[in-house]
């Protein structure tokens, strides 16, 4: 898929103000990247991808970068441009917006409880477990909280098949 002209300048608007905040110390050098992907999971449903990122949400990134102290230019978007992205993803409607619910106690409670029923090779196992699904130490949303029950009830039931 051809990107737009647009894409191109905000792709490099955006590794240049990383570029530029990481020498000014204000992100990390070794992980500059995961924090402007971690800013644009925060625009993007959870998301760490710069690339998914719609050119209206590029463009809250630059701007948030250059907040940050960024000097670059943020490309200006033109009606074309959406519509030639709109075509280019084959929606003809708007998209549409999925919000994913806060985590309740009572979700937090039931993954602990299935947790603590599973035999982790080391006592952080759990923690750990929880940064390689979503590199967070315990679940964010809904959605996370589904896709963590999932596994968690795959890993007991191995576990169970195994000693059973």
């Amino acid at each position: 898929m051809k990107q737009s002209q647009v894409y191109k300048l905000q792709n490099i608007a955006i590794h240049a103000a990383r570029a530029q905040l990481e020498e000014r110390g204000i992100l990390d050098p070794w992980a500059g990247l995961d924090q402007v992907r971690d800013i644009a999971a925060e625009l993007n449903l959870g998301i760490r991808s710069i690339s998914k990122l719609s050119l209206e949400q590029r463009r809250a990134l630059i701007d948030r970068l250059i907040d940050m102290g960024a000097q670059v230019k943020n490309p200006i978007i033109y009606d074309s441009d959406l519509r030639a992205e709109e075509a280019r993803s084959g929606k003809r409607e708007p998209r549409k917006v999925l919000v994913y619910s806060r985590v309740t106690e009572e979700q937090q409670r039931l993954l602990d409880t299935l947790a603590g029923q599973i035999q982790w090779r080391q006592p952080d196992g759990y923690v750990r477990f929880c940064y390689k699904l979503f590199r967070a130490p315990r679940p964010r949303n809904s959605k996370e909280v589904t896709r963590l029950r999932i596994a968690l009830q795959s890993i007991l039931a191995q576990q169970n098949k195994n000693t059973g």
